[in-house]
């Protein structure tokens, strides 16, 4: 019978990796999905101050758009969009997605579409920081 023996400190090393990727990624990715809601939110207000009509019938609208971390188990979410609880917030449904007299602005939508790089982006580097 013969026995093969090896160095397996490295897979030691790799198991004990694993168990900090939880504590290390989950704040990491919640600080990276902050950060492109911030960006994603800040577009949403640029969209929205280039129609010149909104300066004047819906000035406060703008600074109702905010990024907001949401907890779950499962996920890192961030909710970004007009906040209820502040000035013309509550007009944010009526805005993005018109009305029977007025048509849809998808203020929301373009600003998204226009970072989703921006979200894989930061998220990749943040992942590359801890791993790479």
């Amino acid at each position: 019978m013969s026995t093969v023996r090896g160095d397996a400190s490295e897979f030691y090393d790799l198991a004990n990796d694993l168990s900090q990727v939880g504590a290390k990624t989950v704040p990491l990715a919640r600080a990276a999905m902050l950060a492109a809601g911030e960006v994603v939110a800040k577009a949403w207000r640029n969209n929205i101050l280039s129609e010149s009509a909104a300066s004047t019938s819906i000035p406060h609208y703008p600074e109702s758009i905010d990024a907001e971390l949401t907890f779950s188990i499962r996920a890192i979410t961030v909710e970004v969009g007009p906040n209820k609880a502040k000035k013309q917030g509550s007009l944010g449904h009526l805005i993005e997605l018109g009305t029977e007299t007025s048509p849809p602005h998808l203020h929301g939508l373009r600003a998204m579409t226009d970072n989703e790089a921006n979200v894989e982006r930061a998220l990749d580097q943040g992942l590359n920081s801890l791993f790479g």
